[in-house]
């Protein structure tokens, strides 16, 4: 077989194509891994026609069936694209020299798909990789590429211009899995018509609230300044949205970690949005946070952090009243005492 330039070191960023005889498509981004097949299947499908596809499930296949399967000739000897999931298990200790033979003598007319959350690499990397095909990563992406990626694939897939504000508003309620982004986007550019423009306010309106952002709304609170708001958001968070007193504890706590963390930075010299980037804060919360860590010394907000992570242990294990520690812990937040 003619190499390709999947061949080249950079071959996990090149477009999948129908030269490439195995294909590991590995990560925990399960809509990204069905994407790359459906690119491959189109790739293979534009150059040979009609494709069989035929599915294996690795960790009940032996690997000689599924390879197997790649020799064999359809009725009508049409090229065969065999998906294997749970590759991780098919290639396996034991199973690995029986790939890695067939990986130095593929047969030409299937393409072999193994997908997978994890990959161990090896002997087999190379083989693929020098017989023309690619070892494809499809992580789970960060919000700053979910937000590219949302945009993208708002105007290329469903025909509808998304705004940036309307982005992040979708990642801040849907989170970062590209299957529910897929969803939701699909059903605002239904809304906003073809050739529309998704907004802000029609997200708000359409995509339902995350436990995430509800969590948000009390940090949102305790970072305002204004104690009214921040009791009253944690008495909405315990009577009105019903949050059981474990998850609220957290949501503080973890409030109390990420200022913590910046403020230690910051006492060190660092500067304030440095700091930021280095606690792996992003969005609106980042502001709120920098002014909250510079509001009191390091040393306090370390002090109330140790204070909510025994709070949160005692709320666990039910040595406290719930509400009394909640509360006692957001009037602490508020005072720095």
């Amino acid at each position: 077989m003619a190499k390709t330039k999947a061949t080249s070191s950079k071959s996990a960023d090149v477009a999948l194509d129908a030269t490439m005889r195995i294909v590991v498509l590995s990560g925990k981004e399960e809509f990204l891994r069905s994407l790359e097949t459906d690119r491959l299947r189109e790739a293979l499908t534009e150059a040979f026609g009609e494709v069989e596809v035929v599915r294996f499930e690795g960790k009940e296949t032996p690997p000689a069936e599924a390879l197997d399967e790649c020799r064999s000739f359809g009725l009508l000897q049409q090229h065969k694209l065999v998906i294997v999931d749970g590759a991780d298990e098919f290639v396996k200790e034991g199973n690995r020299a029986i790939v890695e033979r067939y990986a130095s003598a593929p047969c030409e007319s299937a393409t072999l798909a193994l997908r997978c959350d994890t990959w161990r690499a090896g002997k087999l990397d190379k083989l693929i990789v020098e017989g023309g095909g690619v070892i494809r990563k499809c992580d789970v992406v960060t919000p700053a590429k979910a937000l590219k990626w949302v945009v993208n694939r708002a105007s290329k897939r469903y025909g509808v211009t998304m705004k940036p504000d309307a982005a992040e508003a979708l990642v801040g309620r849907a989170g970062v899995g590209l299957g529910r982004l897929d969803a939701e986007a699909r059903k605002l550019a239904s809304a906003a018509g073809d050739g529309g423009t998704v907004t802000a306010e029609l997200v708000r309106e359409l995509v339902g609230m995350t436990r995430e952002e509800e969590a948000w709304l009390l940090q949102s609170a305790l970072l305002s300044g204004r104690a009214e708001d921040r009791f009253r958001a944690l008495r909405e968070a315990l009577d009105v949205s019903r949050h059981d007193a474990v998850f609220l504890s957290f949501v503080v706590t973890d409030l109390l970690r990420k200022i913590h963390s910046v403020a230690r930075l910051m006492a060190g010299g660092v500067n304030g949005f440095q700091a930021a980037k280095s606690a792996k804060l992003w969005g609106p919360s980042t502001e709120p946070i920098i002014r909250a860590a510079g509001s009191k010394p390091a040393r306090v907000w370390g002090a109330l952090f140790v204070d909510a992570v025994e709070n949160d242990a005692m709320i666990k294990s039910g040595r406290a009243d719930a509400r009394r520690s909640l509360e006692r812990l957001v009037a602490r937040f508020a005072s720095g005492a």
